[in-house]
């Protein structure tokens, strides 16, 4: 069947649902308002669909991006309603009531908006080398190093930031020097030139500017400046990966840049400390409207309305995912007047393609049976450009047992009550009715973590599906060794006994997760 046949059909079934509760939240008799008024039903239905086909709504190659989608289905709807509001006006017997009618328009509308947001996630979630949960590989790389006595292999990426402080002691001896803490002291007070003086070399080749468009930083000399410093939030910036790109290309290889930015946390505490506690958050929910959800649908990044306004508001995740993705390294951070103030250093030239999905799925890439790669669906829990920040957030907060980082910053609000509700699996479910996967089986692996197990375990579980639902609940392993030796019991169980294995290993995980809280840390 047409994707868009189902289209068509989901949305039919949603006007009956939305009819129902409509129906029900009237209080009316359920046969009263099916029976006495069918041939009215059956009118406005036939009307409802036409519409729909006038406006290409069923059509699934126009959710493309959010915007879209929610045009899509906004549009012909309103026109639906309108027209069927200008009829009512002059019409008094029709033997339908409008609180039906438009109770049941808007749960239909509201129903089609929560699954066009979806189909748009479904169909453009980009297919990433990455994984959200990318930090377990370097778990699993330490653990087997471990086990065969040997170093653990370091992540890919530029060598850690060292901790060594790199400020020029006969700075306060230079009148340049003189007018640099003049300058920051003037535009950002003692605190931030403190900070920006313990860890940046300022004299002469250190530029010290405040500015918010790239041309400015583009109008710089060309391999004067070692040292160059913006004291202008990045929120302020017309397009930050350009700004970025800009300060990467007038620095030499091992240059610093420091710059500030607000950050969504940040913004918060400004609001809730300027009003009371009740009318902050009331504020800051106003506030989000017009800030955080703009740049979010826009289809092109960092060009709306809010840029133009210069309240562009970022997570501190994303701005130090987009320094690492424009060439640099994060060299440290710290909190300084309600901003954050970041401290980064060149490393490379900017990556060509540094576009990180906002929308709500994500696709990943998994060895499926038979070796063959298979996209596998989740929920995105982390904010954009997390990926970027992998190789410093592995040095900065280490392992946690099990794996995971300590104190992991890149995995927003709702997306930390996603995993914990495993609502980010969810979308699995989508490779399982396709037959990608099945109910009961092994984990679904990416590439790099699918290279750390033995050749032997590898023949072994390429000829099978991988599994919703893992032998890892059932065992609880803890070590590398542990993970591959319950799956090859779990396997080889299967290759005898198929149904009975995924049976008792189903209720023995059902068990384990519900009673005894088991989770995959």
């Amino acid at each position: 069947m047409k994707k868009s046949n189902l289209c068509f059909i989901g949305s039919q079934v949603f006007v009956i649902i939305s009819y129902f509760l409509a129906v029900i939240l009237k209080g009316e008799n359920l046969a009263n308002a099916f029976i006495g008024r069918f041939p009215w039903h059956l009118i406005f239905w036939a009307i409802f669909i036409f519409i729909g086909f006038l406006f290409d709504k069923f059509n699934i190659k126009r959710y493309t991006t959010k915007r879209s989608a929610i045009l899509t289905i906004i549009q012909p709807n309103f026109v639906y309603g309108g027209l069927m509001g200008m009829f009512f006006l002059i019409t008094y017997q029709t033997g339908v009531s409008r609180i039906l009618f438009f109770g049941t328009l808007g749960f239909v509308t509201l129903f089609e908006l929560i699954s066009g947001i979806l189909i748009y996630g479904f169909t453009q979630a980009p297919i990433k080398d990455f994984d959200e949960d990318l930090q377990e590989l370097k778990a699993l790389d330490e653990l087997k190093a471990k086990h065969e006595g040997k170093s653990p292999k370091q992540p890919e990426g530029p060598e850690p930031p060292q901790e060594k402080k790199i400020n020029d002691p006969r700075f306060f001896l230079s009148e340049h020097g003189k007018a640099i803490r003049a300058a920051i002291t003037e535009e950002a007070g003692h605190k931030a030139f403190s900070y920006i003086n313990e860890q940046v070399p300022l004299g002469e080749s250190s530029a010290v500017l405040s500015v918010s468009k790239h041309i400015n930083i583009r109008a710089l000399p060309d391999n004067i400046y070692t040292t160059i410093i913006n004291l202008q939030p990045v929120n302020t910036h017309g397009n930050v990966n350009r700004f970025f790109e800009a300060v990467n290309a007038k620095l030499p290889a091992g240059g610093i840049y420091t710059g500030c930015g607000e950050t969504i946390s940040l913004r918060r505490q400004r609001f809730l400390r300027r009003f009371t506690p009740a009318f902050g958050y009331i504020a800051y929910a106003i506030d989000c409207l017009f800030t955080r959800t703009p740049p979010k649908t826009s289809d092109a990044e960092n060009a709306n309305f809010v840029n133009e306004q210069k309240k562009l508001v970022m997570s501190r995740t994303e701005i130090l995912g987009r320094l690492c993705a424009c060439g640099f390294e994060i060299a440290d951070e710290r909190y300084v007047d309600g901003l954050l103030y970041f401290v980064a250093r060149k490393v490379r030239e900017p990556y060509a393609n540094h576009n990180p999905s906002y929308g709500p799925v994500i696709s990943l890439k998994r060895i499926g049976e038979h070796g063959k790669v298979i996209g596998v669906y989740k929920m995105r829990t982390m904010y954009p450009y997390a990926e970027y920040l992998q190789h410093y957030v592995y040095h900065r907060n280490k392992l946690a047992e099990g794996g995971k980082f300590q104190n992991d910053f890149r995995i927003s609000t709702l997306g930390a009550l996603m995993r914990k509700l495993w609502i980010d699996e969810l979308p699995m479910l989508i490779n399982w009715f396709r037959g990608e996967l099945k109910l009961v089986g092994v984990r679904p692996l990416s590439e790099h973590y699918f290279k750390l197990y033995t050749p032997e375990l590898q023949r072994i579980r390429i000829k099978f599906k991988p599994g919703l639902v893992p032998p890892f609940y059932c065992d609880l392993p803890t070590t590398l060794e542990e993970i591959m030796a319950s799956e090859l019991r779990y396997l080889e169980s299967y290759a005898q006994h198929p149904f009975r294995t995924d049976w008792n290993y189903f209720w023995r995980a059902f068990f384990n997760i519900v009673f005894r809280k088991a989770r995959s840390n």
